[in-house]
Parts: C-alpha cells; sequence; structure tokens
C-alpha cells in the first residue's frame, strides 16, 4: 500500500483515470470499479496498491500537492525577492486550481477527517506532513519579510497572518469554483482576487509593497513552471515520491 517504485507504474495508471475521471465525471459518479475496468487493472492489482477509495483520494491529493513544487519553482527563479517568495503559494494554488479542476474537487473531499482517517496510515502521515509544508511555506515568508523589515509584525500578528492568508486561500478557491455566485459578487479576474488579498494586509506595519505587478510576476512564473512539467510528461506519481521526506 505505501508508495515504491517497483509498483509505481501500474498506480499511476489507476490514478490517471481516476484523475480523468473526476474531471469529466465529477466526484459523485467517482467509484472504485469504474476506476478499475477503465484502467485495465484487476481489482485484486487495485487493492494492492490502495486501501479503498478515500485511499485513493489521499494518493490523488499527494501526487497533486502545491508544497511539492515550492523547491523546484525557487531553483528554477533563485532570484525572486521575499514578496515574490511570500506571493509564490498563494499564486501558485490558484494556477493549480485553473490547470487541474480535479484537484480543486479532490482537495476539497481528501481533507475531510472522514476521508483521510479510512486511508493507508503511512500515507497519511505524509498527507499531514504536506499540509503541514504549505503553512509553513507561509509562515516562513512571512517570518523572512519580518526579519528582512519588510513588515513589521509581532510572533502573533504572524501567526494570526498565517492563518488568514491561508483561510482566503480556501475560501476563495472554494467560491470560484463553485460558479453558482453572481459575477456582480465575484468572477476570477486577477485584479479582483489581488484587491481582496490585500485587505487581509490592512492593519500591518508594510514597509515594502506587496504590488500587483509581483503577483502577476509571479502568476507568470508558475504557469511556465506548470506548463514545462506538462510538456515533459513528468510522472505525477514519481514527482509525489521524489518530493517525499516523511
Amino acid at each position: 500500500m505505501p508508495c515504491e517504485r517497483v509498483n509505481l507504474q501500474r498506480a499511476s495508471q489507476i490514478l490517471d483515470v481516476a484523475e480523468h475521471h473526476i474531471e469529466n465525471y465529477g466526484l459523485l459518479s467517482f467509484n472504485v470499479s469504474s476506476v478499475i475496468a477503465e484502467s485495465n487493472q484487476s481489482t485484486t492489482t487495485f487493492y494492492k496498491r490502495f486501501k479503498g477509495k478515500e485511499d485513493l483520494l489521499v494518493c490523488l491529493f499527494l501526487r497533486n500537492a502545491t508544497s511539492n513544487h515550492f523547491a523546484a519553482i525557487e531553483a528554477q527563479y533563485p532570484n525572486m525577492t521575499l514578496i515574490e517568495r511570500f506571493l509564490l503559494p498563494i499564486v501558485l494554488s490558484f494556477e493549480m486550481a485553473h490547470k487541474y479542476p480535479a484537484f480543486l474537487l479532490v482537495r476539497q473531499v481528501s481533507v475531510n477527517s472522514r476521508v483521510w482517517k479510512m486511508a493507508d496510515e503511512r500515507k497519511v502521515r505524509l498527507f499531514k506532513q504536506k499540509i503541514d509544508n504549505f503553512w509553513r511555506y507561509i509562515n516562513q515568508g512571512i517570518r523572512d519579510l519580518v526579519s528582512n523589515g519588510d513588515l513589521v509584525a509581532s510572533d502573533e500578528e504572524i501567526l494570526y497572518l498565517t492563518q488568514s492568508v491561508t483561510f482566503f486561500l480556501s475560501g476563495c478557491l472554494n467560491a470560484l469554483e463553485c460558479g453558482l455566485i453572481d459575477t456582480q459578487f465575484i468572477d476570477e479576474e486577477r485584479t479582483k482576487v489581488f484587491n481582496q488579498l490585500t485587505h487581509l494586509f490592512k492593519g500591518y506595519q508594510w514597509n515594502s509593497e506587496v504590488s500587483y505587478s509581483a503577483f502577476e510576476k509571479m502568476g507568470m512564473r508558475c504557469y511556465m513552471y506548470l506548463n514545462q512539467l506538462e510538456q515533459q510528461q513528468q510522472d505525477k506519481c514519481l514527482y509525489c515520491l521524489q518530493h517525499a521526506t516523511g
């Protein structure tokens, strides 16, 4: 059941089909039997690699986790400013939600404790780690800004801003994905998303501006990075395994 290189190919095939199935038919019609049939795998093969539907959903999250990509993007753009580094997880979340709509659905479901608690415990440990890595990256980005003098904030304010940014992302991504809210209230224009984000920053003393140009610049970098991964036909399971540290 844990991810291993020796059984990665078949697991990857199953997950590819599951991701395609969710993207085209949604989560309500998603079931193990259809995934097994469409991936041309046996039921025995499936259950050698996955504990069940919940385990499969957690795996889909793991191989698409936003935090998988932070180090690679930093290496590709080593001259990022601290402001740009702070914006990276925020902008990348929106770019990935746009490029991989199935992941947004998987994320909404897999983080429910009734789902991830039914997954393989070794995958759950990695699942928790990747969630924590996302929060830590945002928190460290804020701490670096404070250390550099770009932002004045106490430890308590740093924690509160970390929470605010993360909660904003979760709510905003869900609101954009649902498609129910009239465009007079919300739409996908970058400027409106950025303007809402900057409201979170009010009440803090900023010595350096978090500008729209920096937001757009990181958006283009993340877009180009994700396109490069796609062009390289990077195996998502292998990429996830390479970035697993837990």
